[in-house]
């Protein structure tokens, strides 16, 4: 039996592990190793960083989000489709995220050709 501090120690360890894999629970709805909230968290970072960014083609750019969907990425694997408004040029485009491996997380752009076609539910991935 553990002693009162080591079971304190095992409970922290767990706990810490949860949240250094963005939780425990909660997130039945992964896809493409995200759930949907993570990939949209990972859009607004990865959009921001684009903004800031004085090489970027949307440097300094006001855009709003959209919705935040299962879809494909331009290589046709699992990624979070999410459509963005760029409110300065009156365009629209779509980041595109997925997870390969417990940590490497891909996005890219696109001008969301493939993301106005919902996955097809037939597919055993979706």
């Amino acid at each position: 039996m553990l002693s009162r501090r080591a079971g304190k120690a095992v409970v922290l360890a767990v706990v810490t592990a949860c949240a250094a894999l963005s939780g425990c629970g909660g997130d039945s709805d992964v896809y493409a190793g995200l759930s949907e909230e993570r990939a949209r968290k990972e859009a607004k970072i990865f959009l921001e960083q684009e903004i800031r960014e004085p090489t970027s083609p949307l440097h300094r750019h006001r855009v709003r989000m959209g919705r935040v969907r299962p879809g494909r990425n331009l290589s046709a694997e699992r990624a979070w489709v999410a459509s963005f408004s760029d409110l300065t040029t009156g365009g629209r485009f779509c980041v595109k995220l997925w997870r390969s491996g417990a940590k490497t997380l891909h996005a890219e752009f696109d001008r969301c050709t493939r993301a106005e076609k919902p996955p097809d539910r037939s597919d055993p991935e979706v």
